[in-house]
């Protein structure tokens, strides 16, 4: 039987020393997340479910198939 959740964090969380925008700065720097074009996204996705691998464990295969293909 599931625990009912009510939205609320669990007992046992302290946040009374949590600093508020702690990371914005850094965030506000640039992250290393990208878009794919959705006709490559859907690739990736039937490539992942047909060798049965995570979509970042083929991103990262045809990643570094390139780029043993350029160097």
């Amino acid at each position: 039987m599931k625990k009912k959740r009510d939205g609320a964090f669990e007992k046992g969380y302290d946040f009374s020393k949590a600093v508020i925008g702690k990371y914005a700065a850094k965030y506000a720097e640039g992250t290393n997340i990208f878009r794919l074009p959705p006709e490559t996204a859907k690739k990736v996705h039937l490539l992942s479910r047909k060798q049965r691998k995570s979509p970042e464990s083929v991103l990262n295969d045809l990643v570094k198939r390139s780029l043993r293909d350029v160097a």
